[in-house]
């Protein structure tokens, strides 16, 4: 595995495995220092530990997979990408509501959710012309095999130069 592959999956190893560790830390805290059942904070904890966790195991899939480095090193980078605004966003919004001396929780999730989104909405339009090239290309290709195949009366030698 060369080394931007293996850097590639570092990077979601490591974002998940940080961000379990944060989860884990808050059930200890929850349950020991401040004295909540492991029950209900486990309950709490469940979801977002189970998607830091997926992150790893993601990554080790990656690394065992057959795709090509730079698919590798794209699922990196916006693993990284999500990380940092997300992680950004929330740091930001703590940061001005200590400055105003008052935490909003109601605030945090609202800010949260719409970066959310609009990530949401970026990966969705990018996912959508993707396919829609697809589709054409793939329209293209059958219309460029109908031409030959509907014509018996010659033949055509095409050969690939250089990669065009």
């Amino acid at each position: 595995m060369g080394l931007r592959r293996q850097v590639g999956v570092g990077v979601i190893c490591s974002i998940g495995l940080l961000l379990a560790g944060a989860v884990l830390f808050d059930v200890y805290a929850d349950w020991v220092l401040e004295g909540k059942s492991l029950w209900s904070t486990g309950v709490e904890n469940a979801l977002p530990l189970g998607l830091a966790l997926a992150l790893p195991t993601v990554a080790f899939r990656l690394a065992r997979s057959d795709f090509e480095t730079e698919y590798v090193v794209s699922v990196a980078r916006w693993t990284g990408v999500g990380f940092l605004v997300m992680g950004g966003v929330v740091g930001a919004v703590i940061a001005f509501q200590l400055l105003q001396g008052e935490l909003k929780p109601q605030v945090l999730a609202v800010q949260t959710t719409i970066v959310g989104t609009v990530g949401g909405l970026l990966v969705g339009y990018r996912t959508a012309n993707l396919r829609q090239a697809q589709t054409r290309l793939s329209a293209e290709k059958e219309r460029w095999e109908s031409l030959f195949e509907n014509d018996f009366t010659s033949i055509v030698d095409v050969g690939v130069d250089g990669g065009e």
